[in-house]
């Protein structure tokens, strides 16, 4: 579980732990002046929505600037009165924002009057490339006989080159950081969503 409080909540007493968090985030990255959010496809479930959209993360540009997100909004009847509470919800490791057990996380969520989500993790899902991007443009993934791990492997491969690139000193951090500058600007969004809190 991954918990983030906006960094002016954050105690002052931390000796710049804070700005020393923030330089390892950043690393000379810039937050676009524009989000650039594009929504993809809506569908339903029962007891809410899905929407599949996704929104730029950083101004350079490469594979991995757009943020994929998955959102699963409850019916009205699930709904409280004012702002609907909102879970962001990480996938593990070799695997993506709709894999079987985030989806279902997703809906229990919605089904119990939160906004639920889930992003790609970077080189993964949507991210990877593989696969045309994503279990949700791909009925058929992951195959039910897979001998050997061989397609696991495939999904893999861009995450693996990329730890690769940054142990060798490349300046990413595809596992932990740029993770949580990801779900930073997600939480941004979140903020400014007027149905959101």
């Amino acid at each position: 579980v991954l918990l983030l409080q906006p960094s002016a909540d954050l105690p002052t007493g931390l000796g710049g732990g804070r700005e020393q968090l923030r330089a390892i985030l950043d690393r000379g990255r810039v937050v676009p002046a524009e989000r650039d959010v594009v929504e993809e496809k809506s569908w339903a479930f029962d007891g809410g929505t899905y929407t599949r959209w996704s929104m730029l993360v950083e101004q350079a540009n490469t594979s991995q600037q757009r943020l994929p997100v998955l959102l699963a909004m409850p019916n009205e009847t699930a709904r409280a009165p004012g702002l609907l509470p909102v879970i962001i919800f990480m996938h593990g490791t070799g695997s993506s924002k709709s894999c079987d057990y985030c989806t279902a996380f997703l809906e229990r969520c919605a089904k119990r009057g939160y906004a639920a989500m889930s992003f790609d993790s970077r080189y993964l899902g949507v991210r990877s490339g593989v696969v045309n991007g994503s279990v949700e443009s791909s009925p058929d993934w992951p195959p039910t006989d897979d001998p050997g791990g061989f397609f696991l492997f495939q999904r893999l491969t861009p995450y693996y080159h990329a730890l690769r690139r940054a142990w060798a000193g490349n300046g990413e951090q595809p596992f932990i950081y740029d993770n949580v500058w990801d779900a930073s600007r997600l939480i941004d969004w979140i903020e400014d969503h007027p149905a959101l809190d």
